[in-house]
């Protein structure tokens, strides 16, 4: 019988064939910046290199970093973080990563137990389920979830059916159990949590002892109210772990970690992000034997985007950013409210760059894929692999994070004539 990440691991193969088969076509499929979207990084990270190392270089950007990370950056990241959000971030709660897979990596090695299972939403992050499966071979439990997020009955409901480990000293600095979310614009639905379901998530990891691992690295790719990037009023979702506060009565041992990057608005090849967590869970992280080894995980990107931040290039750089994934996003659904066949349906997302389509019942959009990509040279990610149930058969997620709206509306154009086509058939 075929395991969960074999299948996974199978469509995946699939699915990378089939992008060879479209070709020069029009991939819905990336879930990153592109080169082109990073064009403006060049000038930015050229300027930060001058700074760090020209007539008075940073010499200390050489060797190993405090494990934790560096606290100049540290600092620089929760001013930014706190005008980005309305909300106060601590620099004693940050520490540096490359990158949210290593963060995510990182929590589940040193704060889990070798056979707690993780809970996800479901649809949730394919290589995400990855992650879980084959790095870790833990058993993954889908949570039922809808436009709303997670939802919680059914969380609380399998959370209680768990056997939790007695209470000793082996398992005090690990969770017997991780939940895995994404609280804002997630991937693949786009949705986002209300405060109300924050307060009440964070209630249900106290409530269970379990860690709740949050990957925020959408949550600053809000669409601005205004059209232009330098008057823009809004703030970025809440994140989860505001919610989990050392004031409350019930606080606990701290029951979230966010999971942060660069990635998905400055350049995911810089491999630079951070963990928000309490500090006594974060000195869990900075004192394992991986970090005490290597000090910082990317120290040397960190003192150099140090200088970008206190520049105030990079938060002018994610307004405009955020300005042009509306602008696509936008395009792409117009041009479905225009163009899409009847039986199929989407929602606006608020943020972030992917819209998550619903087909009839009857169609298997990876079976769909393949006829898409060799007839219309147009591929999507089909979203059974976004599914550890292997439901969601009927549904496709939408990237807009590596297209101009040149590209967005042939690939909408030849998508809906694919499916009219299909439907035929």
């Amino acid at each position: 019988m075929t395991s969960a990440i074999e299948a996974l691991d199978e469509r995946l193969e699939c699915l990378a064939a089939l992008k060879e088969v479209a070709g020069d076509g029009v991939q819905f499929t990336s879930g990153a910046p592109g080169p082109a979207e990073c064009k403006d990084v060049n000038d930015i990270l050229l300027n930060a290199t001058k700074q760090m190392l020209g007539a008075e270089p940073d010499l200390d950007a050489f060797v190993y970093g405090p494990e934790q990370g560096c606290e100049t950056f540290r600092n620089e990241l929760a001013n930014f973080l706190t005008e980005q959000y309305g909300d106060s971030v601590s620099s004693s709660n940050l520490m540096v990563t490359a990158g949210a897979a290593q963060g995510l990596h990182l929590v589940l090695s040193v704060l889990s137990e070798k056979s707690a299972p993780i809970l996800v939403e479901d649809p949730t992050y394919f290589l995400a389920l990855r992650i879980f499966q084959k790095d870790f071979e833990r058993e993954v439990i889908p949570v039922t979830t809808d436009e709303t997020g997670m939802d919680l009955d059914d969380l609380d409901k399998k959370l209680s059916s768990l056997k939790r480990p007695p209470d000793s000293d082996s398992v005090k600095d690990r969770y017997h159990a991780i939940v895995y979310v994404m609280t804002a614009f997630s991937n693949p639905g786009g949705f986002v949590y209300s405060s109300g379901k924050c307060e009440q998530l964070t209630a249900l990891a106290r409530k269970h002892d379990v860690l709740v691992v949050v990957d925020d690295v959408y949550n600053l790719l809000w669409f601005p109210s205004s059209s232009s990037p330098s008057s823009e009023p809004s703030k970025a979702p809440p994140r989860l772990v505001s919610f989990d506060r050392a004031s409350d009565r019930d606080y606990g041992r701290g029951h979230v970690v966010s999971v942060g990057s660069f990635s998905k608005y400055l350049a995911p090849g810089i491999r630079l992000g951070w963990l928000e967590a309490p500090e006594k869970v974060l000195a869990r992280l900075y004192t394992s034997g991986v970090s005490t080894s290597g000090g910082s995980f990317n120290h040397y990107m960190s003192r150099l985007v140090t200088c970008a931040l206190r520049s105030g290039s990079v938060t002018r750089h994610l307004a405009g950013v955020r300005l042009d994934y509306k602008n696509r996003v936008h395009k792409l659904c117009d041009l479905l409210d225009k163009h899409l066949p009847k039986g199929c349906s989407f929602s606006r997302p608020q943020g972030g760059f992917y819209v998550w389509l619903q087909f009839p019942v009857n169609i298997d959009t990876f079976e769909f894929a393949q006829f898409s990509a060799e007839r219309y040279g147009v591929i999507f990610l089909p979203g059974v692999l976004t599914s550890p149930s292997e439901e969601c058969r009927n549904f496709a997620r939408l990237s807009v994070s590596s297209l101009d709206e040149a590209k967005i509306e042939t690939g909408v154009r030849e998508l809906c004539l694919a499916i009219k086509d299909y439907v035929i058939m």
